[in-house]
């Protein structure tokens, strides 16, 4: 039952912080990444049963069960990125009551993104939206220092606008249409055709969205945050909360309250082409390897909303399927940081020089995520990417299809100088006795980069795939 995926977790946090026993602490760990493993199994079999607290939630969040094919898929996103989490936690955060306290903040972050995926009430999405933002504050200043701080303080100013533009409209809506769920508000909309404060409450809820998702112009926080945060954080930061509380709570509002029409494409396109090039070109510049892979995220948020500006159904399959990817690529490559970071205790690619040539899994698997960010087939990165270019063809915008091609150009160099930098530049003498990392950190990298390769050779043989994507989509459109 989808409902569990919000209630097991607030009975886990509740449980594991009783001050007796105090032994339940020590099993913060397992406890996390078996959720986020059940999450992800359940979301990816659509598993759904009766439950004696679905009338409750129902009748209290005002959740729409089973969840539809977008909010699944969110799902398996939420749940792969936090088992990753827990596991890099496991070996990069220390001491031990700080582990602990990281698993807790975990589980509650992963209520609040289940509960905008599941949710069908604007303002019920506004206050999980707004839960996971606080949990994420906590999570980024977890280790105390200047950095840490500063870029938490960062991400609280810029939230803070955010929520203050999204309630403004969801005011308005309530205001012109009576109502906030998804259905209310739709129909409502639909008797004030021509009428401007649905326009001005859309836009004002677009630019609180692309706020908090770090989407150009408003991405300078990013950055900062993900280079400031633990390692842990930055994976499900960038994993998950910027896409679940931006991207997608973006389509879901276009998809089931505003629809699509030319002017809502052309915003999306132009803001993604932005945010394509904008983030290339800041990573380029990079010499702290967090901070590139930070613009790199920025960079493809922009396909993303590519896909979405595309308003077709297979621009939003190309959409999802690149959350998806883009989730893995940076899970992988900020799990490999991690564990660069865990044997050469700095982040600076220059100093770096090639030590992680001495770490073979990990600069293997870092190729594959590398490769796949870049769009190079046959890895999962290059189909999502393909898609979301041919439905820009079909769609009539040309110009952006050839863009979005070339640019990943740049997103090839970026990611080409990262590895150079970091796995076949000269040696430093510092690192010439460094070791593998931990195999709890191996071991995660091990399966993203298989799930990597396993998609991208396994989707050409099974197109009936997309195309149920496809039809799954076009039912919301």
């Amino acid at each position: 039952m989808f409902t569990l995926l919000i209630l097991l977790p607030c009975l886990a946090v509740f449980l594991i912080n009783l001050p007796y026993p105090a032994c339940l602490r020590h099993i913060s760990t397992p406890l996390a990444a078996g959720f986020a493993t059940m999450q992800t199994i359940l979301a990816v079999t659509q598993l759904t049963s009766n439950s004696v607290f679905k009338t409750f939630l129902e009748s209290r969040f005002q959740l729409d069960l089973p969840p539809d094919f977008i909010s699944q898929f969110m799902l398996v996103i939420i749940g792969l990125v936090g088992l990753v989490t827990a596991i890099v936690a496991e070996y990069s955060i220390e001491p031990e009551q700080s582990r602990f306290h990281f698993h807790t903040l975990l589980l509650l972050s992963m209520v609040s993104m289940n509960g905008i995926v599941l949710t069908n009430d604007l303002f019920t999405m506004y206050l999980f939206i707004e839960a996971a933002s606080f949990v994420g504050f906590i999570m980024i200043a977890m280790q105390k220092d200047l950095l840490g701080l500063e870029a938490s303080f960062k991400y609280i100013v810029i939230a803070s606008v955010a929520t203050l533009l999204m309630l403004s409209a969801i005011a308005i809506m309530l205001m012109i249409t009576g109502e906030t769920s998804f259905v209310g508000v739709h129909a409502g909309l639909g008797k004030m055709a021509g009428h401007p404060l649905p326009k001005l409450a859309l836009g004002i809820f677009i630019v609180g969205l692309c706020m908090k998702s770090g989407i150009v112009p408003f991405h300078g926080w990013v950055a900062d945050a993900y280079t400031g945060a633990p390692t842990a954080t930055t994976v499900l930061v960038a994993g998950a909360i910027t896409k679940v509380t931006g991207l997608y709570s973006l389509l879901r509002l276009l998809t089931s309250v505003f629809g699509f029409n030319p002017q809502i494409n052309v915003l999306m396109l132009t803001l993604g082409v932005l945010t394509i090039l904008i983030g290339a070109l800041s990573a380029l510049s990079q010499r702290n390897a967090k901070r590139m892979l930070a613009y790199s995220s920025v960079s493809q948020s922009g396909y993303i909303l590519l896909g979405i500006g595309t308003g077709s159904s297979l621009g939003i399959a190309g959409a999802l399927f690149h959350a998806f990817n883009h989730a893995i690529n940076k899970a992988l490559l900020f799990t490999n940081a991690a564990a660069v970071e865990y044997r050469t205790k700095t982040l600076n690619m220059d100093e770096i020089g090639g030590a992680g040539h001495r770490m073979p899994v990990t600069m293997v698997t870092s190729i594959i995520g590398s490769m796949s960010v870049a769009g190079l087939p046959p890895l999962s990165g290059f189909w999502s990417k393909l898609l979301i270019i041919i439905a820009l063809w079909k769609s009539g915008f040309k110009a952006i299809a050839l863009f979005a091609a070339l640019a990943s150009l740049l997103t090839l160099a970026y990611m080409l100088s990262f590895q150079r930098r970091i796995f076949f530049a000269r040696t430093s003498d510092r690192f010439v006795s460094i070791e593998e990392a931990p195999r709890g950190m191996v071991a995660p990298a091990i399966a993203l980069g298989a799930v990597i390769v396993g998609i991208g050779l396994f989707l050409p043989f099974n197109q009936g795939f997309i195309e149920v994507i496809m039809l799954h989509i076009g039912s919301l459109l």
